[in-house]
């Protein structure tokens, strides 16, 4: 994604018409926010495969950004934040998260952080929040087996799982 114009072209439309949001972090996400329909995966697939239970949907940033009207649930959110947060320069991190009462055992969320360079994180949940900063309340992640803690991992760019820097 990060090679297609499309996606510079949006970063760079964010940048430039909402540099008033604060930082390039904000402007991203009040770009997604506005832009982008949440849309469960699964009606997706029901809409457009006839089935929509047992996959999971994810829709790369430059297709997401080609389609006449972009939707998508929280995983493209994240894609598409991501590969915005790095054509701006700016290092980031996937954040998952256990928080379906019905699914207790399965990371039901995902969310990008913006990774500055002084080590700050900035949780930029387009799909979910409603101010750039947000994120799933630590009461709201199910108990992690292991320390009872809320049960989140955090990925590195490279798709590695790392310690949550931010709990």
């Amino acid at each position: 994604s990060l090679s297609d114009p499309v996606v510079f072209s949006a970063t760079d439309e964010a940048l430039r018409v909402l540099a008033i949001a604060g930082s390039p972090c904000a402007a991203i996400w009040h770009w997604c926010k506005r832009s982008i329909e949440f849309v469960h995966h699964q009606e997706l697939l029901r809409k457009w495969l006839g089935k929509g239970d047992s996959l999971q949907l994810l829709i790369s940033p430059e297709a997401l950004l080609k389609m006449e009207s972009p939707k998508g649930d929280c995983a493209v959110f994240t894609t598409l934040i991501c590969a915005m947060l790095q054509t701006a320069g700016i290092r980031w991190e996937i954040v998952t998260v256990a928080c379906d009462r019905s699914q207790p055992g399965i990371f039901s969320h995902v969310f990008p952080r913006a990774v500055l360079e002084n080590g700050r994180r900035i949780p930029l949940d387009a799909s979910h929040g409603k101010f750039p900063g947000w994120e799933v309340p630590r009461e709201h992640r199910w108990p992690n087996a292991v320390g009872g803690g809320p049960r989140t991992q955090v990925w590195n760019q490279d798709g590695q799982p790392v310690v949550d820097q931010d709990s």
